[in-house]
This record gives C-alpha cells, sequence and structure tokens, in this order.
C-alpha cells in the first residue's frame, strides 16, 4: 500500500527499515562514543566508567579483520557480549575479542552468508586486493537435487591475508566446505 500510488501489484516485497545505535539519551552522560553513535567498550564490554558496562546493538566492537572499530548489530553477537557483561559484572574477568562480522540468512531454499570484508569493502578501506570466484556443488553432482554454491574469498594481495569470503546458494550455503566431491 502507497498513499500516493495507491495499491501496487507485486509478487515480492522487501523492506529495509535500517537501525542505528540508540544511544541518544547517553549524551550528556559523559559516556564517550565511538562510530555511528555507539558505547566505546573494552574486552570486557566496560565503558569508560568502570561500573558501566554496555553490549549489544549499542556497543562498538573489534574488528579481527583490520584491527579497527566497527559498528554491526547481530544477535548472536549481542548475546554473547551480553553473556561477558554479565560476568564482569559479577566480578570475573571475561574478555569478548571482537568480531569477524560473519552473517547468514536464508530466503526459502537459497542462503547467503558472509564474512569479514567484500572485496569492495577491502578497497574502500585502501587494501590492494586479489580474489578467487569458484562455483561448487553442494553435494556430489551425481546426487539428486545437487545445486550450485557460488564461493568469493578476498585476501590482501601484499600480506596475503584473508580478509573475507562469501557464499551464495542452497540451503547448505553457510555448510559447505571447498572439498572436491
Amino acid at each position: 500500500i502507497c498513499k500516493d500510488a495507491g495499491i501496487i501489484q507485486s509478487d515480492f516485497v522487501v523492506v529495509c527499515a535500517g537501525i542505528v545505535p540508540n544511544t541518544e539519551f547517553l549524551e550528556e552522560s559523559g559516556i564517550k562514543f565511538g562510530i555511528k553513535n555507539t558505547i566505546i567498550v573494552n574486552e570486557n564490554m566496560r565503558t569508560n566508567f568502570s561500573n558501566i558496562y554496555a553490549c549489544g546493538d549499542c556497543a562498538e566492537k573489534h574488528f579481527l579483520v583490520t584491527k579497527k572499530p566497527i559498528w554491526t548489530a547481530l544477535g548472536t553477537i549481542a548475546n554473547k557480549e551480553g553473556r561477558v557483561a554479565a560476568l564482569n559484572i559479577i566480578g570475573n574477568n571475561e574478555i569478548f575479542s571482537g568480531v569477524t562480522a560473519a552473517a547468514v540468512t536464508k530466503y526459502f531454499d537459497f542462503t547467503m552468508s558472509c564474512v569479514g570484508l567484500s572485496e569492495n569493502a577491502a578497497k574502500n578501506l585502501g587494501y590492494k586486493t586479489i580474489s578467487s570466484f569458484i562455483i561448487k556443488q553442494d553435494k556430489p553432482s551425481y546426487m539428486p537435487n545437487s545445486s550450485a554454491i557460488y564461493f568469493k574469498l578476498v585476501a590482501d594481495k601484499k600480506t596475503h591475508n584473508i580478509l573475507g569470503a562469501q557464499a551464495l546458494g542452497s540451503a547448505n550455503a553457510d555448510k559447505a566446505c571447498f572439498n572436491d566431491h
């Protein structure tokens, strides 16, 4: 439904609402902010105040690929950070070392997965990249319902360090390996 155009017929609709850290209420608190108004935390999830912790979508993360701050909003990360913060609040010394920005999403039988940097993101950060693109089957091709999975691996041309990977394909694209069948 669209106010200006009436009803628009479609077979498929994608809604990309977007999210942002909800930290405005802390602006006068003295808490230090990082990228995209996220709360800066250390590896114990502690803010610049020793008795205040932050985790989840409002907290800045340490990106293990670039060794720089990043903001990413994923429930699995928020869950791990929450456990680290809770254990530290009760006196433990738990550490959340950072993220690789791994994500998986599924649409019916189609899966998209990624980790680290895409080639475009790496180039935008100044990396000289090399990449490899392959197409493999999700199971041996002689088996029924075998389907293609598209893989891309991105590396730093100078150091040969892996910067990221993406896989697209069948429901098994998040679990498939590069082994020959």
